[in-house]
């Protein structure tokens, strides 16, 4: 890269504005003001499109059903990458951020655990429940 190429990074780290940004952005230029009522088109030279005039697709009708099911869907893990880091494995990140859920307060801070052993809160779950919660199997 040639010197004159590089970017002057300002010497002062505390200063305001680095040379390359000083100035300010211009405004968009529109070819057309828009008027405040479409109805004030006489010529017709602002497209708008009816909602009556388009055809919805069946596929974009079913993506559409799709995106409102991701939604509402409660059906997810909060799964971090650092726990399968810490880990060094995949399911077994997984089963770590079950753990640390579990141990978390709830919404109202409340303990999440129900089960006491020797007095303390213990996770208490049959291997079908860590495959209903988060697909880990006897053979994972």
């Amino acid at each position: 890269m040639k010197e004159e190429d590089k970017t002057p990074w300002p010497e002062d780290p505390k200063e305001d504005k680095i040379p390359f940004f000083e100035s300010e952005p211009e405004d968009p230029v529109i070819p057309w003001e828009l008027p405040a009522d479409p109805a004030e088109d006489p010529e017709e030279e602002i497209p708008f499109f009816d909602k009556e005039d388009i055809e919805v697709k069946p596929e974009d009708r079913m993506f559409n059903d799709f995106l409102a099911w991701e939604k509402a869907s409660r059906d997810t893990i909060d799964f971090k990458k650092i726990y399968v880091d810490i880990t060094g494995d995949l399911i077994a990140g997984l089963l770590l951020s079950q753990i640390i859920y579990w141990h978390l307060p709830n919404k109202d801070g409340e303990t999440k655990l129900r089960v006491i052993k020797k007095n303390r809160p213990c996770i208490a779950k049959a291997r079908h429940d860590w495959w209903d919660e988060a697909r880990i199997s006897v053979k994972h």
